[in-house]
């Protein structure tokens, strides 16, 4: 068994020993490690209540507490877990609604802009909202590298300053990032990558609000990641052990986006974004927006033969997915050659059957094959049985082996050796007569005796 929990996309080789009384074996295990799609953890439109988030509304009506709209998490405004005590009544209220934007709309989200559409948090009387704390309880089991994206607006006298803290245990707090760039309009922050919290089953997250100047002096902050592809991707066929000579393309870009792009390619495919470096699955840009950049798409080099379709996929941190299609493409079958073999001559035996010498090898086998691709015994025959210089060998191989099937094999040619005339003998019968009389030989008496043939030979 093994078994982990893997951090990086990739492959490696493992290898297995093991030893008895025989000796020591050994066994080279191959691992490959997809990257897997960035997944929202908690996000929230402040409008959706059917995942069982809570929706914002104006004072006084304005909650304290927000489930999450999509994922699983809270936001405190209640003096718990952190957070400050923010005053939702009609006198002094510091917790409201206010419209929102079509550009806050990820995976999912509400698009009404329109009523209470985002959450709004005031200055209060004699800006008693300053210095006031809001934070945020999600799990990070399982996960790493957390992302915090949110888009936000400010009037002229609200909260100038948002300044991040983290905690594993809501107690203790640890600075991330202060945000001071506060638009007027709708515009997308995103914080520092977090990996302090990595694995932390009960994480926390706050921030402070700082800077506001008036009583209604107000910031409202959602959502707003995109993404956004052209192109069409044609036919990339290719010879097992060759990439595609040729990739195909498409242009890839993102707005508001609350962190990089994963471009995942499909099976037997792999992608680059600089056109050079090619890997199952790579990430693009960054949290903000993504200018147009050109993917290449190719079948990898290592793809068995056969016929390979499906969708480069392309995720980002609460966006919508985008497929983009890839034509049908075939990877052939490589062929490859036999050398260092030759025939061996052979004393005439009256057959054809004839004897390959050497150590055969592959030419044009790949190497991650090695081990995994064999010849069969041959079989080897002289064009004629009788004797002579030169005659043609015909000798036939066979792959074997797991990847056998990945190969076209070509037949040896230009075999040729010699079949060597054999020594043969006649020799006549004895005959005996008596001394002084004349030896008269009739019919059948003059036999011979003949060695060296063949069976089923004989001299006529």
């Amino acid at each position: 068994l093994i078994s982990g929990i893997p951090t990086t996309a990739g492959s490696n080789n493992v290898t297995l020993y093991a030893s008895n009384a025989a000796g020591v074996g050994s066994k080279t295990l191959a691992l490959t490690i997809n990257a897997q799609s960035a997944s929202l953890i908690a996000g929230w439109d402040f409008q959706t209540t059917t995942t069982g988030g809570t929706a914002a509304a104006a004072s006084p009506s304005a909650p304290n507490l927000y489930q999450a709209n999509f994922g699983t998490g809270a936001i405190y405004l209640n003096g718990s877990n952190g957070s400050s005590t923010w005053i939702t009544a009609s006198s002094g209220n510091e917790v409201t609604a206010y419209t929102g934007t079509t550009n806050n709309a990820a995976a999912g989200f509400s698009t009404t802009t329109s009523g209470s559409a985002a959450l709004g948090l005031l200055g209060g009387t004699s800006q008693s909202a300053n210095g006031k704390k809001m934070a945020f309880t999600f799990s990070m089991a399982n996960r790493k590298d957390l992302l915090v994206s949110y888009s936000i607006q400010k009037t002229t006298t609200g909260f100038s300053t948002n300044a991040w803290e983290y905690s594993t245990n809501g107690t203790n707090w640890t600075a991330i990032d202060v945000v001071t760039n506060i638009p007027t309009s709708f515009g997308t922050t995103t914080l520092s990558n977090i990996t302090a919290l990595d694995g932390i089953t009960n994480a926390f997250l706050r921030v402070t609000f700082t800077g506001s100047t008036s009583s209604s002096g107000n910031s409202s902050s959602t959502a707003t990641p995109v993404i956004s592809t052209s192109g069409t991707l044609g036919s990339v066929s290719t010879t097992y052990g060759t990439a595609s000579p040729i990739p195909t393309t498409f242009r890839l870009s993102g707005d508001n986006l609350a962190g990089p792009i994963q471009v995942s390619a499909p099976n037997g495919y792999e992608v680059s974004a600089n056109g050079t470096d090619y890997l199952s699955s790579v990430t693009v840009g960054a949290a903000g927006t993504l200018s147009s950049t050109q993917i290449s798409v190719r079948l990898a080099s290592t793809t068995v033969p056969g016929t390979y379709t499906g969708n480069v996929v392309c995720s980002s941190l609460a966006a919508t997915v985008v497929n983009v299609a890839t034509a049908s493409s075939t990877v052939d079958k490589k062929t490859i050659t036999i050398s260092g073999i030759s025939a061996a001559p052979k004393p005439y035996d009256g057959s054809t059957v004839a004897t390959i010498s050497g150590t055969p090898g592959l030419v044009g086998l790949e190497g991650q094959d090695a081990t995994r691709v064999a010849l069969s015994s041959p079989l080897a025959n002289f064009v004629s049985a009788n004797a002579g210089q030169d005659i043609d060998v015909v000798a036939t191989y066979s792959l074997t082996g797991a990847a056998a099937s990945y190969y076209n094999l070509t037949q040896p040619s230009g075999l040729m050796a010699e079949i060597q005339k054999k020594p043969a003998t006649i020799r006549a019968n004895d005959q005996t007569k008596t001394a002084g009389t004349l030896l008269v030989l009739g019919t059948g008496q003059t036999t011979f005796t003949a060695s060296g043939l063949i069976s089923g030979e004989r001299i006529a």
